[in-house]
């Protein structure tokens, strides 16, 4: 069989589980579900979205997440973050939130999973803040080109899903990751985690196989140390 048959993908942000069950995703869940949820072994995180930040439940989310991460019941708190571009919360309340959930991912050591739109001055800032010792990852990475080296310059990973890698600028952007800080997703776009690689790989003008071990092994140490 050939060895592309034989490959785990591994997929940094998902709303779904992958339908492949040799396939390995982080899937995100909304805090309600946590109650709920069953261990049926596939990674999980979960965090208050910036868009629902002032929701009447957003704290009683929150703490379902904390109980969730204090417990070893996710692998990941997120994803929270950062969006000036829908405001359905006022902004200093998703910053409030947006740093509860980074002191909580330092209190547990878990990876912080970002959601970021037009705010990666406000992400810097956050980060000058806190300056954490556990992982920040950007799903969707979408930083201004301006911005990119800034942040990469903190150690902050950077995921890329279909709408990213679709985007003109995305061959420059990818090139510009340093090795160790890239990851792929699939997001809520129901293409496979697979076609994501092959479509970095041609950007990147490299063999699926070797982007695959990278992303591989920087999924595995972020999300799953041992």
């Amino acid at each position: 069989m050939h060895l592309l048959a034989m490959r785990t993908w591994f997929d940094a942000h998902s709303h779904s589980r992958p339908p492949d069950q040799g396939d390995v995703a982080l899937v995100c869940v909304p805090p309600a579900a946590l109650g709920s949820l069953a261990d049926d072994g596939f990674p999980v995180c979960s965090g208050v979205h910036p868009w629902q930040a002032a929701a009447p439940d957003a704290r009683e989310g929150f703490e379902r997440v904390a109980i969730a991460a204090r417990g070893r019941r996710i692998a990941a708190i997120g994803e929270c973050g950062l969006d000036r571009f829908r405001l359905d919360a006022p902004f200093p309340v998703q910053s409030e939130m947006f740093l509860r959930h980074a002191r909580l991912a330092e209190e547990t050591g878990l990876p912080l999973v970002i959601h970021s739109v037009r705010t990666d001055s406000d992400i810097l800032a956050a980060h000058s803040s806190v300056r954490p010792r556990a992982a920040w990852v950007l799903h969707g990475f979408s930083a201004r080109t301006g911005n990119v080296d800034r942040l990469l310059e903190r150690g902050i990973a950077a995921s890329f899903g279909p709408r990213e890698l679709a985007r003109p600028r995305a061959s420059g952007i990818l090139g510009r990751i340093p090795s160790e800080l890239l990851l792929l997703e699939t997001d809520d776009s129901g293409i496979p985690i697979q076609e994501v690689h092959r479509t970095a790989a041609r950007l990147l003008e490299t063999d699926v196989d070797t982007l695959a071990r990278r992303v591989a092994g920087n999924w595995t140490r972020i999300f799953a140390p041992a």
